[in-house]
């Protein structure tokens, strides 16, 4: 570990926000001011479910069914269930980022694996209709695990305040 990164607090990052094409249309959702204004200040921890699970990109989009008992991921177009898959990925992942000591994530909004509260759950596979929003797998599995993680959705970190407040409660 590069001697500057010793020091700094460990933020996890959904890594499409970053700028790496890992999404599942080939594509990234790279944020510059989180990248500019927090990306000095930290150690990235980045974090794409999907590919870290095996998925390739491009791949196919996901969505969210069921419910809180019976939650599943499954490809929009195909069908197919993706939820053993990402079960897995969660256990792993969450034990490693725990004994880390991560200090914050910021998670990608509406991902059906890293959304926070801002998912929509479908009714049945091929239904474009929903009438509930909840947390991705990987969000609530690591918030199941680090309950009292700092934690923000992009879309609340859109100036240079809320970034400051998000460092705030990273202890910067």
């Amino acid at each position: 570990m590069p001697e500057s990164a010793k020091n700094k607090p460990r933020v996890g990052i959904s890594h499409c926000l970053l700028g790496e094409p890992v999404r599942y249309d080939g594509g990234h959702k790279r944020h510059s001011l989180i990248v500019n204004v927090l990306g000095p200040h930290v150690q990235w921890v980045k974090v794409c479910p999907e590919v870290e699970m095996g998925l390739a990109v491009p791949r196919e989009s996901m969505i969210l069914t069921g419910d809180s008992e019976s939650m599943k991921l499954i490809g929009k177009d195909s069908g197919k269930d993706y939820t053993s898959g990402m079960e897995e990925f969660c256990r792993r992942k969450t034990r490693e980022l725990k004994s880390i000591g991560l200090d914050g994530f910021i998670f990608k909004k509406s991902s059906p694996s890293c959304g926070v509260m801002s998912v929509n759950v479908h009714a049945g596979i091929f239904s474009e209709a929903h009438d509930e929003k909840r947390s991705g797998f990987f969000s609530a599995k690591l918030l199941q695990v680090l309950p009292n993680l700092p934690i923000a959705e992009e879309d609340e970190l859109i100036s240079r305040e809320a970034i400051a407040e998000f460092m705030r409660r990273l202890r910067i």
